[in-house]
């Protein structure tokens, strides 16, 4: 198809697009544009040189090949995210991690706040960086030390800060808990001078394994903590920890670890770092020492001291059961006499009853015998004269008349015999009775004062309270808070002292609480045989 004057259609539209191309191409070279290399040469030269220390909290860290990448934010007091940028510290900078966590004893950590020296570069290739050069540890540690005056704020609060104080040491610890490493120096030392004192003290100890530093460490010493306690089979737990960095100890301001040591129920004393190191486990802790070999000096010293007490009670014990020994042998002697005597007494009584009663049935028998033959005469004579028989007869009747007289008399006289024997019977037999009877009164006295005998007393598991002279102690009245008192045993005896008077409902009871006393002096001074901090609560022990 063609238009009219025989030219093709197709080229007017091809005439028409290089028309438009050439009106696109005038109007380019009359705009004024430039290169993507110059735009960033103009940012670059509009930032210039930013060099400014920077307040930002970590929100994430990562290590590629040596270098750290951060993702820097900063939030608004209700917490929201108000700007992110992204913070590198090269490889070759990397130094300054380290020396912040030997400074502070933190790491590059999400969440927490820090002050860093930011360089901004704007680089044609990679943007915009911002170049960490420097980390402010000044910043951190100010901001540790009031987090150390918030804990010790929050533990006052709750009352938590003495609460170990009120636990009263044991009289002297059979089982000892240590929550330390085995491969620490601290510990070390501390094993060697306990086992190497001079007394010769062996000890019962239990150690269990515990990280010493670092982030892990307030958790690990809780679980071992809680696993002595759920145990149940110890007197006192130890924390110990030789001396390093100051960064290392960090972990013993920390108020979860400080919450558990004061919340334990068992005494927990503790011996961390160098002498110059206070935190706030010692703080809370029973007793705390400025090095473990420290506390190993206290355990020996208080060992010591508990021996020469017991010593210095048994001597009191055996002289005061030697004196009373001896009183109640005299006491015994003396019983003994006294019932002796009243037998001889009832015997010789008895005797002379038995006396006068022979006398008493001879004189009758006699009086009867001589009644009889009186009789008998003047029965004969009436017989002769009244009846005026012959001589024979009368000889004969005479004779059978004594015969049947004499049968009757010594009838009579066997009767008296009889009664006499019966009554010499009832009298032995009622001696016999009455002997008896005071022999089991005497084998029952016996048996009585050999059960109250002390020393059988004693040797059924009591004691007796006595004065330090030998007297029982049976009232309340007897004694006050402050006086001393002796427990005798059956192997020796304890010298206390009343710590305070407690009389029950019925009044008949009292509840003293003694505390072992020593008589001998020591040539060592007080210093050297205890620390002072724990000095005073060692007295009530």
């Amino acid at each position: 198809m063609s238009s009219r004057g025989g030219k093709p259609q197709s080229g007017r539209s091809h005439s028409l697009v290089l028309w438009t191309a050439l009106q696109y191409r005038i109007r380019m070279e009359n705009r004024n544009y430039i290169e993507l290399a110059d735009l960033q040469d103009i940012v670059r030269e509009r930032i210039g040189v930013v060099d400014r220390w920077v307040r930002v909290e970590i929100a994430s860290h990562s290590e590629v090949r040596g270098h750290h990448y951060l993702d820097l934010i900063q939030k608004s007091p209700a917490g929201d995210e108000e700007a992110r940028a992204r913070g590198i510290i090269w490889k070759s900078n990397s130094g300054i991690i380290s020396r912040f966590g030997s400074l502070t004893g933190q790491s590059l950590l999400p969440g927490i706040s820090v002050v860093v020296r930011i360089v901004v570069q704007y680089s044609a290739r990679y943007g915009l960086s911002l170049v960490i050069q420097d980390i402010d540890a000044s910043y951190s540690i100010g901001q540790r030390e009031l987090q150390k005056q918030e804990t010790i704020r929050l533990l006052t609060g709750a009352g938590l800060v003495d609460r170990q104080k009120s636990l009263q040491l044991p009289f002297l610890p059979s089982k000892i808990a240590v929550i330390s490493s085995e491969g620490a120096a601290g510990y070390g030392d501390f094993l060697k001078h306990l086992d190497g004192n001079q007394y010769g003290f062996r000890y019962d100890l239990t150690l269990f394994q515990s990280l010493m530093q670092g982030d892990g460490c307030p958790d690990s010493i809780c679980a071992g903590i809680d696993l002595v306690c759920r145990t149940g089979d110890f007197d006192i737990i130890l924390i110990l920890r030789g001396g390093g960095a100051e960064s290392d100890l960090f972990c013993y301001d920390d108020y979860a670890l400080a919450r558990c040591i004061a919340e334990c129920p068992l005494p927990v004393l503790t011996a961390v770092g160098h002498e110059r190191d206070y935190h706030i486990v010692d703080m809370v802790a029973n007793c705390h020492f400025k090095t473990p070999t420290a506390l190993a000096d206290f355990i020996v010293d208080w060992t010591a001291g508990v021996e020469e007490q017991v010593m210095d009670c048994l001597a009191s014990v055996q002289s005061a059961v030697t004196d009373r020994l001896v009183s109640e042998d005299r006491y015994i002697g003396q019983l003994f006499h006294d019932i002796r005597y009243s037998l001889s007494g009832r015997v010789n009584a008895v005797d002379a009853d038995l006396k006068r009663l022979f006398s008493s049935l001879s004189a009758g028998m006699a009086l009867r015998v001589k009644d009889a033959e009186t009789a008998a005469a003047r029965l004969l004579t009436e017989i002769v004269h009244a009846a005026g028989l012959s001589a024979d007869r009368a000889d004969k009747s005479v004779g059978d008349s004594l015969v049947r007289i004499m049968a009757g008399a010594a009838a009579r006289v066997s009767t008296a015999e009889g009664e006499v024997n019966r009554c010499l019977n009832n009298i032995l037999f009622a001696l016999n009775a009455t002997l008896n009877v005071l022999e089991q009164q005497v084998v029952l006295a016996d048996a009585s004062i050999r059960a109250s005998d002390p020393r059988t007393i004693l040797r059924q598991g009591y004691v007796l309270a006595m004065d330090m002279d030998g007297t029982i102690l049976k009232t309340v009245s007897s004694k006050r808070a402050g006086d001393s008192f002796a427990l005798k045993f059956m192997d020796g005896m304890w010298g206390c002292r009343i710590n305070d008077v407690k009389r029950d409902h019925s009044g008949d009871c009292i509840e003293n609480r003694g505390n072992a006393r020593t008589g001998r002096k020591d040539s060592r001074t007080a210093d050297d045989r205890k620390p002072a901090s724990c000095g005073d609560r060692l007295e009530n022990i």
